[in-house]
Formats: C-alpha cells, sequence, structure tokens
C-alpha cells in the first residue's frame, strides 16, 4: 500500500495513503480534490461491512490462515477477502497472487479484469520473476521491467510486494 503510495505520489502529484495502514480515509477526506488519488488498504474485518465500496483498481496479495478467530473458516475468509472487488466491473481492475491458490482460483470468479503477478510461474499475461527480472507479457510478448537487486527492498515477499505495486499503479494509469 504505501509502495503504491509512493509511485502514483510521484506520478500524479498527490495520493493519500489511508486505511487499515493506520490513517482514517476520513483525517484526509476533506484534503482531496476530483483528481486526487486514494491508495487504501482495507481490511477483511471492513470489508465485511462494505456496501458500496467499488475501487477502479483492487488487489488481493494472498489468502493464509489469519484471523480465524473471527472469520471461523478459510472460506469465509476468502469471501471477506475476495469482496473487495464485488462491485467493480470489467472495467476495474483486480490484481491477484497466481502462486496462491485462493487468489488463483478467486481470478477465475471475478468480475473485473484480472491482472496476475507471479514469483515462480511464466505468465503469458501478467507480471513474473523470471531468474532475477521481473518481467510484464501480455499476449505471451515480455518486456523485462528491472533487476531485482535494484530494489532496496530483500526477500520474495518483497518481490512480490513490487510486482503487486508495479501492477496496480500501472492500472491506476501509471
Amino acid at each position: 500500500t504505501a509502495l503504491v503510495g509512493e509511485i502514483t505520489g510521484k506520478y500524479y502529484g498527490k495520493s493519500f495513503v489511508v486505511g487499515n495502514i493506520g490513517i482514517p480515509y476520513t483525517k484526509v477526506a476533506m484534503e482531496t480534490k476530483e483528481d486526487s488519488v486514494i491508495v487504501a488498504e482495507i481490511s477483511s474485518f471492513q470489508l465485511e461491512t462494505a456496501i458500496d465500496f467499488k475501487p477502479h483498481v483492487s488487489a488481493v496479495l494472498n489468502v493464509t490462515p489469519d484471523h480465524l478467530n473471527r472469520h471461523h473458516t478459510m472460506e469465509n475468509y476468502a469471501a471477506a477477502k475476495e469482496a473487495v472487488a464485488a462491485k467493480q466491473t470489467k472495467d476495474d481492475t483486480c490484481v491477484l497472487n497466481y502462486e496462491n491458490e485462493y487468489t488463483r482460483e478467486f481470478g477465475k470468479r471475478c468480475t473485473a479484469k484480472v491482472v496476475y503477478f507471479s514469483s515462480a510461474t511464466k505468465l503469458d499475461n501478467g507480471y513474473y520473476l523470471e531468474g532475477e527480472e521481473i518481467m510484464v507479457a501480455t499476449d505471451g510478448v515480455a518486456t523485462k521491467l528491472m533487476n531485482i537487486h535494484d530494489m532496496n527492498l530483500v526477500g520474495i515477499c518483497n518481490v512480490e510486494n513490487v510486482m503487486a505495486a508495479i501492477a496496480i499503479s500501472k492500472a491506476m494509469g501509471v
């Protein structure tokens, strides 16, 4: 979320990073303008009661056993996280992790345009890691975006975070 905020802020001049990351949207709402970029981290708890939430771009990076004391089952937890895209249409984008079984399966049902990222699978369409290079492919034609050693972040989880941030930012017009 913070990385997307940095990318969009540099590109658009101003972005607001809000939500579960620590800053309530209500704290900055009066500062936003029609052309403001809002980057929000929305928790599964918040998504349970969301009614009219409709982001232009959404993402689910993973669904792993978490918050089961509240959601009770993985299926309930996955459904709560999938609610981020519930109101999206084919004109919107949902970025998903191809390597997570839950998000890959959700991609088959998602009403938004799905963009996958993967740290282990070469994709014909989407973002993926090939050796030390982050690649983007469209209809099987791949382009190198960056070497992971050019990042100031380490670990495969951060490589996935960077791929997701790039995919989200690209879907936001960057």
